[in-house]
């Protein structure tokens, strides 16, 4: 009998990996067939809830990608990731509730705030490493989580602010984008441009740095690299990114919370990334979309959702340890 079930396991293994090298193959069409499922999404006839809950999945996916450049490719662990993300949100909700502009310019807004403010906090925190630079990150977004929710006549405090969906409007051309469909377009494309320029950095000469100072941040420095530089600038793009995602958030969501800001924001985030795999950047995006998707899912079966949730999370660090992705990377080399 124990012969039957151990053919058994290792036929059930060899399919695996060959199902793993057929994606690690042909990865590329597979990514492109990914996209072009997204894009055709709304036209499938899904409620307008469900389109919400992809957007959700795309922006918190970027959010999650955003991380893994600061943890899986630099070796910097943040434990105030959602101080970017927030950044973002309330930055674009106050530039179109006070100041009545289109969607791409306080869009960009909350891009560009985010990064200020990611130079700025960068340039005090990327020398310590550690447990130290973990606490500052985590005290950096506490500060914020406070400005935010005390600065109740700018923010709405702890009750939020409800934010309009303004129109995307370009020299000559003005687009509606109150319906669903319109801003999950805007949104997609917006993610997807997020998710390229990350390729683009840890695919380059700079992402080796980055990923040498991981390895081995003494030996990178002997060697030539400007540990600081490289540190600031891994920083900078990762709460960018996060900004970025912030931005598109609210515009979709039309609220904004100071909750986005605090710890647990962070924590979320956090475990998206490990879930899909650190260091394998497209992991991350993946395990927002479980989370998310789980989140919503258990939610609405019991008031508790957080045990479960919080034991699959368990569950996979004890059995895949390095997250979905990492596991199929480490199966595809066998």
């Amino acid at each position: 009998m124990m012969g039957i079930k151990t053919v058994a396991i290792e036929t059930m293994s060899a399919r695996l990996q060959s199902m793993v090298a057929w994606l690690v193959r042909y990865r590329r069409y597979c990514l492109a067939a990914a996209v072009i499922v997204l894009a055709l999404l709304p036209l499938f006839g899904l409620q307008k809830y469900y389109v919400r809950l992809v957007m959700e999945m795309l922006t918190y996916g970027l959010w999650a990608i955003s991380l893994d450049i600061m943890i899986g490719f630099t070796g910097l662990v943040s434990f105030g990731h959602a101080a970017f993300f927030g950044l973002g949100v309330y930055s674009t909700a106050i530039l179109i509730t006070k100041t009545g502009v289109s969607l791409l310019p306080a869009l960009l807004g909350g891009v560009a705030l985010s990064l200020v403010a990611a130079v700025l906090i960068g340039i005090v925190i990327v020398r310590l490493s550690g447990i130290a630079f973990a606490l500052l990150t985590l005290a950096s977004s506490m500060i914020l989580f406070t400005v935010f929710w005390r600065w109740s006549a700018l923010t709405g405090g702890d009750d939020g602010m409800s934010v309009p969906r303004p129109d995307l409007k370009l020299p000559g051309l003005s687009l509606n984008m109150q319906a669903d469909t319109s801003v999950y377009w805007f949104v997609l494309a917006m993610v997807l441009l997020g998710i390229y320029l990350a390729q683009r950095v840890v695919n380059s000469p700079a992402g080796a740095a980055l990923v040498a100072i991981r390895e081995n941040q003494a030996r990178a420095e002997c060697v030539g690299y400007n540990i600081f530089r490289y540190k600031l600038l891994a920083f900078t793009i990762s709460g960018t990114l996060a900004g970025m995602a912030g931005s598109l958030y609210v515009i979709f969501q039309g609220f904004a919370s100071p909750d986005l800001l605090h710890w647990s924001s962070s924590g979320q985030v956090l475990i998206m990334t490990i879930l899909g795999g650190v260091g394998t950047l497209y992991g991350p995006f993946i395990g927002a979309g479980l989370i998310v998707l789980l989140q919503d899912k258990l939610s609405s079966l019991t008031e508790h959702w957080m045990l479960p949730l919080g034991l699959i999370f368990v569950l996979v660090i004890r059995f895949l340890p390095k997250g979905l992705l990492g596991m199929v990377r480490l199966g595809s080399q066998r």
